[in-house]
């Protein structure tokens, strides 16, 4: 994308920037979500810890342990309520911005659907979108990567929705996005031409 990420609240007392390229977009539809936001889902674009920061007022937080264990804190603005962010515990240098809070949010592409498991019956899950029951665990994908030993970027995407198979359709876009986060986990590396390396090995 190269371009800076810039959004804020409905009444403007809390601004963000955000350099870091989204690794993730994704429609949450957990209860926590629901209730954050007041809809059948969150639309969040996840980036890394570092590249983000509020560069106008301070947000308010509240934690919510999720059914991980891990604790999910969601930033807003205190006074006009507006979602802004969250994070969880379990993955610290990642963040999620709720896509609405940007200032051009025709920027957010969803690629998947999370907690499709808890989708109220309401609302639409898009049939061209990778739908996953919860949240995929990257370190089962990685596991099971090296359990297959795959060697290429095409194998490891193949076994990724393999993995995933019955929770609705894991698009090519999906296996790439958790390939991704692997990759940003320092769990693999994938050279130029699409061979896999697994850390450690």
């Amino acid at each position: 994308m190269g371009t800076t990420l810039r959004g804020g609240c409905a009444c403007g007392a809390i601004r963000y920037e955000c350099t870091s390229e989204p690794m993730l977009s994704v429609l949450c539809h957990c209860r926590d979500c629901q209730r954050s936001t007041g809809s059948g889902h969150a639309a969040e674009l996840v980036v890394l810890e570092s590249g983000f920061s509020f560069v106008k007022g301070t947000p308010r937080h509240y934690a919510v342990t999720g059914d991980s264990g891990n604790t999910v804190q969601r930033g807003f603005c205190p006074d006009c309520g507006s979602p802004l962010v969250a994070f969880s515990s379990a993955r610290p240098q990642f963040l999620a911005i709720q896509a609405a809070s940007l200032d051009d949010p025709t920027m957010f592409h969803p690629t998947h659907h999370v907690y499709a498991s808890s989708a109220q019956p309401w609302d639409h899950i898009g049939p061209k979108l990778s739908a996953f029951a919860k949240i995929p665990d990257a370190e089962q994908v990685f596991m099971r990567l090296m359990e297959l030993e795959v060697k290429t970027r095409q194998e490891a995407s193949s076994a990724i929705k393999d993995m995933f198979r019955d929770e609705t359709v894991v698009t090519d876009e999906a296996a790439e996005a958790l390939l991704g986060i692997l990759w940003s986990f320092g769990l693999v590396t994938i050279d130029d031409e699409g061979r896999v390396r697994f850390a450690g090995v």
